[in-house]
């Protein structure tokens, strides 16, 4: 291959907008000046009602770089990206989302690690907060670089890396059309456990390229606020995952590390779900435990939840007990009032003698990614 078309791959940056007209140069903008210049940028407008699309118009006159692509009907972000995956040509590909924006060289520096073997550059976001601001701590560990240069990672590890599509360069091929983007919230994830379920060299670059704007009307900040019918779509996009997983025989394979996904996924439903959703969420939890009955090796609240082993507290709580609790273990029985180690409601918790000694709560994963 010739040395010269290596060290210049085509990156194709993919955007969706719908209604962003307040920030929609500003993303453009960030794409046009970047020091790397070997770049097709395919903007795709969502139907939008304000002034958005004759933004993108106005950049596509400036820069031939530029394709606007205007989608007939409104199909959401997943869709969105789906038209421009499916228009891109380059060797390389990445998401933008209309809001947000990359800093000046983001690209040169993914093109100065260009290796046509690699199939994923990942980099640092940097987070500019409109809302939500209590989650800066908590969001700098979950997009925390956690390596740096080639390194792959373990279907058991995935809970432990941000499921963000945005802050990651892809090559195209790889994005197959059983890898198209799918679901109305939280796509990333539904995404993430898929593509990443198989092996994947990725380039790790410890720098924050994107920058993310966290506003207060984002899909996450009404899920932190528990709007009804969002977190509870964690349960739905299982669907997705199971049998993308099972179709690849992931699940035979890594029968413990599904449980895990499903078990992070079921509390992140049920605690950010309004009180009045939540015997919905664990009603559609049993069905899907019942249908794919994957074990509980790795917690036995699953296996309560698929046996009916639980049960649903109406009226006021006891000052002792949760405001969250719903899942209630089963009572000690024999050898276990001597010694316990058991998942109480979330918690990982030893007991001897039936007092507890020691608790930690279960690994949770988020999807800031998503807005």
């Amino acid at each position: 291959m010739d040395s010269k078309f290596l060290k210049s791959p085509l990156i194709s940056v993919v955007v969706p907008f719908w209604n962003v007209e307040k920030y929609a140069e500003n993303c453009i903008e960030s794409l046009i000046s970047q020091t790397y210049k070997n770049l097709e940028i395919i903007l795709v407008d969502d139907c939008s009602t304000d002034s958005t699309l004759s933004i993108l118009k106005k950049f596509e006159l400036l820069d031939s770089r530029i394709r606007v692509i205007e989608r007939s009907s409104n199909g959401g972000r997943s869709e969105c990206r789906n038209s421009g995956v499916l228009a891109a040509t380059g060797e390389l590909l990445t998401f933008v989302d209309g809001d947000d924006k990359l800093v000046p060289n983001a690209l040169e520096e993914v093109a100065k690690k260009y290796d046509p073997s690699v199939d994923v550059y990942w980099y640092g976001i940097n987070i500019v907060y409109e809302s939500n601001f209590d989650l800066k701590k908590s969001d700098d560990k979950y997009y925390r670089i956690r390596h740096s240069g080639v390194k792959e990672i373990n279907r058991e590890d995935l809970l432990d890396y941000d499921c963000s599509v945005c802050n990651k360069v892809f090559r195209r091929d790889l994005l197959k059309e059983d890898l198209l983007f799918k679901g109305a919230h939280y796509e990333d994830a539904i995404f993430f456990m898929k593509f990443f379920a198989f092996k994947r060299k990725i380039y790790f670059i410890d720098k924050k390229l994107y920058v993310y704007y966290r506003h207060p009307s984002s899909i996450m900040a009404n899920t932190f606020g528990r709007q009804e019918g969002l977190a509870i779509e964690h349960i739905f996009l299982l669907d997705e995952v199971y049998d993308f997983w099972l179709k690849n025989n992931f699940l035979q394979e890594s029968r413990i590390a599904f449980q895990r996904i499903v078990t992070t996924y079921f509390w992140l439903a049920f605690n950010y779900s309004p009180p009045y959703e939540r015997a919905r969420v664990v009603a559609e939890m049993v069905s899907r435990l019942r249908a794919w009955n994957i074990g509980s090796e790795s917690n036995p609240v699953l296996e309560y939840i698929r046996s009916g082993n639980f049960v649903i507290n109406f009226g006021p709580q006891s000052e002792k007990s949760s405001p969250n609790q719903i899942v209630s273990i089963p009572p000690l029985k024999g050898w276990q009032k001597l010694f316990a180690i058991r998942n109480e409601n979330g918690h990982n918790t030893v007991r001897i003698f039936t007092k507890r000694v020691g608790s930690r709560k279960v690994r949770n994963i988020r999807k800031l990614e998503d807005k």
